[in-house]
């Protein structure tokens, strides 16, 4: 830490750190419109998700005015397990609500500018005290306001807090363009796919047939996913967790066709060849999450793989690559969705089985087909992955920038 900053504890700084509350009867008031409702699913790591997020109506909005969203909030999943998930609020989430599994943090702007509170938060070093104090204080694994507030955080002189902000906001900034840019052509491929096979477009004028999967096109077939490429999945051991080694994928670490590698486990050499003779995965198979959350997926393009499996299906597209993209969108469907959702099992933890892998139906049309919507929609899926591995290296970049600039280790005049 440098001679000019002071260390404060972090609610000494703020205007406010408190947490939200519940909606009763959220059948009736949760909708489509109205006043966007945080939950804890909504916050990621330095991520707002936005696939789940609900909205109030006005009147219980109005009921809840002390958790009323302002610009350069920092909302905190106070659920922490393994990891903290935290992000600014993005701005048209501002003048929303929080439930009561979101903390709120406001801090004075005069003081600290929230995008620095948001970077210290982001440091390794403040991940794992915090993770300490939570498990010295909470016996749920929570983050509870005394927490929050008991953290002690580095403050700079806010015009150094400035100079850090704008070496790393750049870095981010060029980081959620890529991932922008892969949604937008994620959904081009899904688009053309729809188009094909949902809606059969350019086939409207041939004749249609009934199967036990509806119409389709004659001459089209319905064949069973393990008739077409061979489907297994990851292992159901637990390896003993390593220092240094091999990741071990779970179906936590599979989310929006990527792996998220935070806090991933390590394993040794021979636990990751012993996983890999029964499940190596290799370039263009495809990955589907098992256990928890069911059903994301994702289409490998990485030449060199490094991590293996566990409790993850596996299905073998990389020994028929024609079939890899058309075979990856099919399981976005909302048909095949569904079907999954369907079959379904188990209370407390949620799974699909291995069989029931093998056995989805799948659409196949004729090979001609096939090869000219792979053609099509393969180069989309090669520039996401180029995409995905800037981001790896941005990411890797910043992170280096940000924990010498946010411990003071490196001083701003000697990169400035």
């Amino acid at each position: 830490m440098q001679n000019s900053w002071r260390k404060v504890k972090l609610g000494s700084i703020c205007f406010k750190v408190s947490r939200g509350g519940a909606v009763k009867d959220t059948g009736k008031i949760y909708g489509k419109s109205g006043v966007p409702f945080v939950r804890s699913r909504n916050i990621g790591r330095d991520v707002f998700n936005y696939e789940e997020l609900v909205f109030i109506e006005y009147n219980a909005a109005e009921r809840m005015k002390t958790v009323k969203l302002e610009e350069g909030d920092i909302l905190i999943n106070m659920r922490a397990n393994s990891n903290l998930r935290f992000t600014l609020v993005p701005e048209d989430i501002v003048g929303g609500r929080v439930n009561q599994h979101v903390s709120v943090i406001r801090v004075r702007k005069n003081i600290m500018n929230p995008l620095f509170l948001k970077y210290f938060l982001m440091w390794d070093e403040t991940q794992n005290k915090l993770l300490s104090m939570i498990r010295k204080k909470s016996t749920a694994n929570l983050i509870t306001k005394g927490i929050i507030e008991n953290l002690k955080v580095y403050l700079p002189p806010m015009g150094q807090q400035e100079k850090i902000i704008s070496m790393l906001c750049p870095l981010d900034s060029r980081i959620k363009i890529n991932h922008d840019m892969n949604k937008i052509m994620s959904e081009i491929a899904y688009t053309i796919f729809q188009y094909w096979f949902v809606d059969f477009g350019p086939f409207k004028k041939e004749e249609f047939e009934k199967t036990e999967f509806g119409s389709i096109p004659r001459g089209w077939k319905v064949e069973k996913m393990k008739d077409i490429v061979h489907v297994t999945d990851g292992t159901h051991e637990s390896p003993k967790r390593k220092e240094k080694g091999y990741k071990l994928i779970t179906s936590r670490n599979i989310k929006n066709n990527g792996i998220q590698f935070k806090n991933v486990k390590l394993i040794s050499r021979e636990d990751f060849r012993e996983i890999n003779r029964r499940s190596r995965v290799e370039k263009f198979d495809i990955l589907i999450t098992m256990i928890g959350t069911i059903g994301n997926t994702l289409l490998v393009q990485d030449k060199y793989i490094d991590y293996a499996i566990k409790n993850i299906g596996l299905i073998k597209t990389s020994a028929a690559e024609e079939m890899s993209a058309f075979i990856f969108l099919y399981l976005s469907s909302d048909k095949i969705k569904n079907y999954i959702r369907a079959r379904v099992m188990g209370k407390s933890q949620k799974y699909i089985s291995l069989g029931e892998l093998r056995n989805i139906p799948v659409i196949i049309p004729p090979d001609n087909v096939i090869m000219k919507f792979n053609k099509l929609v393969l180069k989309l899926y090669e520039k996401m992955a180029e995409n995905n591995s800037m981001c790896s290296d941005l990411v890797n970049i910043r992170n280096i920038y940000l924990s010498k600039l946010i411990s003071g280790k490196m001083l701003l005049e000697d990169i400035i």
